[in-house]
C-alpha cells in the first residue's frame, strides 16, 4: 500500500492538461458580466480523517492525515496542514493555476472538510445552499465541489452502484473513528488502504458519471440533471415559456404560496398513541409526487385577485376550470371527523388563539387564520366544524395539466426506473433513474428567496435583496423556467390523495406519513375499488409503465406495503414495531434504523416510552468550533490545526411535547372516566 502513496510533492504530474472552457457570471457593483474561465479536463477528489476530543469542556476535532487523488491517479498524502500548504503550492506552480486557471476538486461532504480546511486557504467565493451547507468553494485556483449533493449517496452506497469502481469504501467500524490519533500516530497499512480507497473509489466513480459530461458541463446537484432534461424539454415548445412569464408572482403573492405550501401529511391517531397495537396493515403510495405531477392539474396563469363573496357562491363550479389562494379566518373551529386524524398544522398558522393541540395540529381553536390552496380548503370544509368563517383575499389563475414537455420527461422518468427495476446489471442505471424521477418535485420547491452568502475577509457576510430584486432576476434569468406555485399544489394534491384512504379508513386508521397509512380491519375490498378508479385515472395520462416480467405498474395506487404483528407510535416520525417476519422495524426521527431496530429488539416495546433513554443512538450532535490557527498538545504532540466540527454519539431522549402529553392525558383521564 506504501508504495501507491506518494508523501513528496516535488514531483506532481498531470496526465490530462487538456483545458475546458467557460465563461463564468461575475456580479459585480457595476453589474453582471461574463468573463472567461478554463478547467482542467483532470478528476480530482480530496479527503480528510479527524479525531474528536469528546471529553474537553466543549467537543473539539482536528484533522491528522489528508489525501489528495490527483488526475484519478496518483494518491498524496500528509499528516499536517503544513505538509497540504506544501503541497498545493508545488500543486498552482505546475500547474499555474488562478481564478481563471482552475482545477476541480470534488470533496464527499463539503461543509464538513471546509470547516477544517478554510483557514488553510485564501478564499475567493462560497456557494452556500443552507447553513453550514456548501456546494462549492473557490480558493487559490482550485474550485472545491461536493460530491455527495451531485450524487445524493453516501460514498460507501455510490461506490457499489458504480460498476467500474475497484476501491469500494473500507468498513467505517474496522477503521475505528473513535480511536485517538494525531500527526504523529504510526498509521498501520490497513488504515492507510481506508483513507487511499476514499479518494481513489471516489475518483473511479466520478469518471464513470462523467461518460455523458464533463467537469464544466456536468451539474453540481443531483437536481440539476433533473433540471437541465425538464429546461431542455420544456424549451422545444415556446408556449411554455410565455406561461412562466404569465404566472410569474409578485412578492405578495410569493409569499402567500409559501404559507400556503406544505409538506406531507404525517400524523399519528391520538387514540392510541403510547398502546401497543396488532395485527397492522400498511398502504403506500407508488410514487406520490410524481403521480400528481402528472395526473393532477395546476395554476397555469397568472394569479388575479378575486371578489371572496362571488368566488364562494361559485367555489364548487369555479373549481373545476381555476386554482386559488384562499386566506381565511375561521372561529370556533374543530376537527370533525370520525378518524380522528387533525389536518391543520399550527405552524402554518399566521394567527392562532386558545388552540387545542394534537401533535401540532389543530385539534380546536376560537379563532385562526391562514392561507390555503383551494385543495387545503375543500380538506378543511370536509373535516372540521366552525362557528364562522371569514374569507378574507382569493386570488385565482386558470387551471391546467402540466406542459406535455414537462409530464412526458417524468413518464420517460418512470419507466426507465420501472423496466431496470431488478435486474442485477442495471443497478447503477435505475438508481439514476429513480433519482431523477423522485427530484422531479424537488426541483419545484427551491426556495426563491435563498439567502446569498459571500466570503468577504475570512467571513461569511450575507447578501441582503428585497423580494422584488430577487422576484426580477428570478424571472429574467434564461435559466429559470418553473412557476413556484406547481410545488406548492403538488405536495397539496398528494396530501388530497392520502385523505381518500384515510377517509376510507375513518376509526381504524392508526397512523399516516406522506405517502402511507397505517391501520386495522380489513379494507382490501375499499382499497382494491378505489385503485381501479386511479388505475384509469393514471392510464389516461400515461402515467403507466411496463416491468422487467412484462407487468403494467401504475403512478398513485394504493400498493400493500409492510404488514406488522405488533406497532406502537408516539406521534409523527416517531414509531417501532414487529413484523410479521419477527423482524423490528423502526422510525423515530434523530435515531439510526438499524440501530434502533437491534435496541428495541433487546429491550422491547417497554424501552419505548416518554423520557426513556436511547444511549449512542447513531445521531451525530455537530459542535462547530470557528477557531482560528493555533497550536494544541495532544498526548505531548504539538501540531497546528484551525476550525473545526466535533461529531459526537448523542444518547437520544423518548420525548412527547407538553401540548401533546397533556392531550394523552386528557384522554386516558376521559376513557378512564367512561369506564
Amino acid at each position: 500500500m506504501k508504495d501507491k502513496i506518494y508523501w513528496t510533492y516535488e514531483d506532481i504530474s498531470i496526465k490530462n492538461r487538456k483545458l475546458l472552457h467557460k465563461n463564468v457570471i461575475v456580479d459585480s457593483n457595476k453589474g453582471k458580466y461574463y468573463k472567461p474561465v478554463y478547467y482542467y479536463d483532470s478528476i480530482n477528489t480530496f479527503d480528510i480523517e479527524t479525531t474528536t476530543i469528546k471529553d474537553a469542556a466543549r467537543p473539539f476535532a482536528y484533522m491528522y492525515i489528508w489525501q489528495f487523488c490527483l488526475d484519478n491517479d496518483r494518491v498524496y498524502m500528509g499528516r499536517t496542514w503544513q505538509d497540504f500548504r506544501k503541497f498545493i503550492k508545488a500543486l498552482k506552480k505546475k500547474l499555474r493555476l488562478s481564478p481563471s486557471r482552475r482545477l476541480i476538486v470534488y470533496v464527499h461532504n463539503l461543509s464538513y472538510e471546509f470547516q477544517f480546511m478554510k483557514d488553510f486557504f485564501e478564499i475567493y467565493e462560497v456557494f452556500q445552499i443552507g447553513p453550514h451547507k456548501f456546494l462549492s468553494v473557490l480558493a487559490e485556483g482550485i474550485e472545491f465541489r461536493c460530491s455527495y449533493l451531485l450524487t445524493n449517496m453516501n460514498l460507501d452506497k455510490l461506490c457499489k452502484n458504480t460498476p467500474t469502481c475497484t476501491h469500494n469504501k473500507l468498513s467505517g467500524q474496522t477503521y475505528n473513528y473513535t480511536k485517538i490519533r494525531t500527526p504523529f500516530s504510526i498509521i498501520s497499512d490497513e488504515e492507510l488502504e481506508y483513507c487511499y480507497n476514499d479518494v481513489k473509489g471516489l475518483a473511479e466513480c466520478l469518471e464513470y458519471r462523467l461518460n455523458e459530461d464533463n467537469l464544466v458541463t456536468i451539474p453540481k446537484t443531483s437536481t440539476g440533471f433533473v433540471r437541465r432534461d425538464m429546461r431542455t424539454a420544456m424549451a422545444k415548445n415556446k408556449n411554455n415559456y410565455i406561461i412562466f412569464k404569465e404566472t410569474a408572482l409578485t412578492p405578495f403573492l410569493y409569499r402567500l404560496n409559501r404559507l400556503a405550501f406544505r409538506g406531507g401529511d404525517t400524523h399519528g391517531n391520538s387514540l392510541y398513541t403510547r398502546q401497543i397495537i396488532y395485527n397492522i396493515k400498511s398502504r403506500d403510495i407508488k410514487s406520490s409526487y410524481p403521480a400528481s405531477l402528472l395526473i393532477n392539474t395546476y395554476p397555469m396563469g397568472p394569479f388575479e385577485e378575486v371578489d371572496p363573496v362571488w368566488y364562494m357562491s361559485n367555489f364548487a363550479e369555479l373549481q373545476k376550470t381555476t386554482c386559488a389562494l384562499i386566506s381565511v379566518t375561521y372561529k370556533d373551529i374543530e376537527y370533525a371527523a370520525p378518524d380522528n386524524m387533525p389536518y391543520i398544522p399550527a405552524s402554518k398558522c399566521f394567527e392562532l388563539t386558545d388552540c387545542t393541540y394534537d401533535n401540532g395540529r389543530v385539534k380546536s381553536a376560537s379563532f385562526l387564520s391562514m392561507a390555503l390552496t383551494d385543495i387545503d380548503y375543500k380538506i378543511i370544509e370536509g373535516t372540521y366544524k366552525y362557528s364562522e368563517k371569514i374569507i378574507n383575499k382569493v386570488f385565482m389563475a386558470d387551471r391546467g395539466y402540466l406542459p406535455a414537455e414537462f409530464r412526458e420527461t417524468v413518464i420517460e422518468y418512470f419507466r426507465n426506473k420501472t423496466r431496470l427495476d431488478g435486474i442485477k446489471e442495471s443497478k447503477y442505471e435505475y438508481s439514476k433513474a429513480k433519482a431523477k424521477l423522485n427530484a422531479t418535485y424537488g426541483m419545484c420547491v427551491t426556495k426563491l428567496d435563498r439567502a446569498k452568502v459571500e466570503w468577504v475577509e475570512g467571513e461569511l457576510v450575507t447578501k441582503v435583496k428585497s423580494m422584488n430584486e430577487i422576484l426580477k432576476e428570478y424571472y429574467d434569468s434564461k435559466n429559470s423556467f418553473l412557476p413556484y406555485q406547481w410545488g406548492v399544489w403538488c405536495t397539496a394534491w398528494s396530501r388530497l390523495r392520502l385523505r381518500a384512504a384515510i377517509q376510507i379508513l375513518g376509526p381504524d386508521i392508526r397512523y399516516c406519513d406522506t405517502d402511507s397509512v397505517f391501520y386495522v380491519g380489513d379494507h382490501e375490498k375499499e382499497f382494491e375499488e378505489m385503485n381501479n378508479r386511479l388505475r384509469i385515472q393514471a392510464f389516461n395520462h400515461g402515467a403507466y409503465a411496463q416491468n422487467s416480467k412484462g407487468e403494467l405498474l401504475y403512478l398513485g395506487l394504493f400498493e400493500p406495503d409492510k404488514e406488522f404483528k405488533a406497532f406502537k407510535y408516539l406521534g409523527a416520525k416517531k414509531y417501532i414495531g414487529i413484523l410479521t417476519s419477527g423482524e423490528w422495524y423502526c422510525t423515530i426521527a434523530g435515531v439510526n434504523k438499524d440501530y434502533g431496530a437491534k435496541y428495541f429488539s433487546e429491550h422491547g416495546f417497554d424501552a419505548f416510552e416518554d423520557g426513556k433513554v436511547i444511549p449512542n443512538s447513531g445521531h451525530l450532535c455537530a459542535y462547530y468550533n470557528d477557531d482560528k490557527k493555533h497550536w494544541i498538545e495532544i498526548n505531548g504532540q504539538r501540531f497546528l490545526t484551525g476550525s473545526n466540527i466535533a461529531l459526537v454519539d448523542q444518547d437520544y431522549t423518548i420525548g412527547l411535547a407538553t401540548d401533546y402529553r397533556k392531550l394523552l392525558e386528557d384522554i386516558q383521564n376521559g376513557i378512564e372516566h367512561i369506564f
